[in-house]
């Protein structure tokens, strides 16, 4: 999952809106199946190992929806300039 989204993510630089949203846009990107609960937990669960490839993750919820916020930063300032995000 995690390469997927950042395959995606590094050409669309960011997401805001509902999980279902999301899945519609991974399946036509690159063929990503997953029901959008699954796909929440899913990033919850993975949050620590997104950020190390600098994927934000937020979500926020109203009385209306719960969206999902992803962006992704290919600054690879705070290392030693190998090409790899944070190392």
């Amino acid at each position: 999952m995690i390469p997927l989204l950042l395959s995606f993510l590094q050409k669309k630089k960011s997401f805001h809106g509902t999980a279902s949203e999301l899945v519609a846009l991974l399946k036509a990107d690159c063929g990503m199946v997953v029901k959008g609960n699954v796909l929440t937990r899913k990033l919850q669960q993975y949050q620590a190992q997104l950020a190390e490839k600098g994927i934000h993750y937020n979500k926020t919820r109203t009385g209306a929806k719960r969206e999902i916020h992803l962006s992704f930063s290919d600054n690879d300032g705070d290392d030693d300039d190998d090409g790899v995000l944070g190392s």
